[in-house]
């Protein structure tokens, strides 16, 4: 990013007067201090939520305009939507946050969504294994032992190869192929 930066206020400054020159210099000056507090908000508006529900951060997003935050997005209970706007209320440089958060009880706890990372790794390992690159391009997703497959196939014979390969796995339990044969 720095490098386009760069780029951009060298294009500027090339076609420009003194005056000009002066001017983006001391605009690209006054913007990358707020950039990096707007960042750093945000950042540590993350951290707090991560230690409250590592499975719900995952789910909601975080916009910073100054000191002005919106939250959007989904959490697994009521409780933790409340505890998110009242840490991110607590960080400072914060002046006001606005939340359209809501909940969704079928959201993974954090032990569900890191059993169901290991999963998809190890399915997406057996893939490749069976159908060497052929695997590498298949999107896995995992749900408490809910798998499917998605992305697209030389033929309906790697599509049914891949999809018995994934019921194979231990802790699989369902497997919705939504592969598609492309020639």
């Amino acid at each position: 990013m720095r490098g386009a930066v760069a780029i951009a206020v060298l294009a500027v400054l090339t076609a420009c007067s003194k005056s000009d020159v002066d001017s983006t210099q001391n605009a690209v000056a006054s913007a990358v201090p707020k950039l990096a507090n707007v960042a750093g908000i945000a950042a540590r508006i993350e951290a707090r939520f991560v230690q409250i529900d590592p499975a719900s951060a995952l789910h909601v997003s975080i916009a910073v305009n100054g000191g002005d935050v919106r939250l959007g997005g989904k959490v697994r209970t009521e409780d933790i939507g409340k505890r998110f706007v009242a840490q991110a209320n607590g960080v400072t440089g914060v002046t006001h946050v606005s939340s359209t958060i809501t909940i969704d009880k079928s959201l993974p706890n954090a032990k569900d969504g890191i059993a169901d990372y290991a999963l998809e790794g190890k399915i997406r390992a057996k893939l490749v294994e069976q159908a060497g690159v052929n695997g590498l391009s298949i999107v896995v997703t995992a749900r408490g032992g809910a798998v499917t497959l998605a992305g697209n196939v030389s033929s309906k014979d790697v599509a049914d190869t891949l999809t018995a390969t994934a019921k194979a796995v231990s802790g699989v339990k369902t497997v919705e192929s939504k592969l598609v044969v492309r020639e």
